[in-house]
């Protein structure tokens, strides 16, 4: 039995928070960071590698209603298993998310009026006191600034800001660690930019990195010795 994607979607929000719930209960943990270790700690050992940025994003967005990454096949199903079901279409059938999400369409029409008010009021909230709430690529890095409606502005995100950052390796620096790859890079119209986390390129919409392969180190990271003489 296959699930539409359209719908499968739908489905996610109960499942994170299923998984952290049962966290939450197993570890005694309450924070997003303890939750998330606790969670990377339990997939250790499943032949899916989920870290602890990975599940502390997730929390950020499903729990906290921030910024949603999407979960791809294989991890829905991991999460699925960790809630002890046989994948992520058992975890759909035995919970009748279709029909949960039905009766709660209501509910969530009501939610996002709400969310929409608050939002206004936080705007003129935050343009009142002149806060930096957003951020913008400078450089190698993203800066906080003020909201101006500036292009390739974003709302700003605290762990991005902290991780994503642009550099320049050269062949004998260590991108992997104990087999996963520590660098992830973007290729657009013919230029690869590198940088220490996945995400989005900061300037170039819908262009998003690759974890690092061997393949790219060979042909387009340059040697040390050419980096030390520019």
């Amino acid at each position: 039995m296959k699930i539409k994607e359209s719908k499968s979607e739908l489905m996610v929000d109960e499942l994170m928070k299923k998984v952290f719930e049962k966290a939450k209960v197993e570890s005694g943990q309450k924070s997003s960071h303890g939750l998330s270790k606790y969670l990377e700690e339990q997939f250790e050992s499943t032949g899916v590698t989920l870290k602890l940025l990975t599940f502390e994003r997730y929390y950020n967005g499903y729990i906290l209603n921030g910024k949603k990454i999407k979960p791809n096949r294989e991890t829905r199903d991991a999460l699925s298993k960790y809630l002890e079901y046989v994948d992520f279409i058992d975890f759909c059938n035995k919970n009748s998310c279709y029909e949960a999400k039905k009766k709660l369409s209501k509910k969530l029409l009501w939610s996002v009026m709400a969310n929409v008010i608050l939002l206004i009021l936080s705007v003129f909230y935050f343009a009142k006191n002149n806060e930096k709430n957003c951020m913008v690529w400078i450089g190698d890095r993203y800066e906080r600034v003020k909201c101006s409606g500036a292009d390739f502005e974003k709302p700003f995100d605290k762990i991005e800001q902290k991780n994503f950052i642009k550099v320049e390796p050269c062949k004998d620096d260590v991108f992997f660690v104990n087999g996963e790859p520590v660098i992830h890079y973007t290729r657009y119209n013919n230029e690869v930019n590198f940088f220490t986390d996945e995400g989005e390129h900061p300037i170039h919409y819908g262009v998003f990195t690759h974890p690092i392969t061997q393949t790219i180190i060979d042909s387009r990271v340059k040697p040390c010795d050419s980096r030390n003489t520019n």
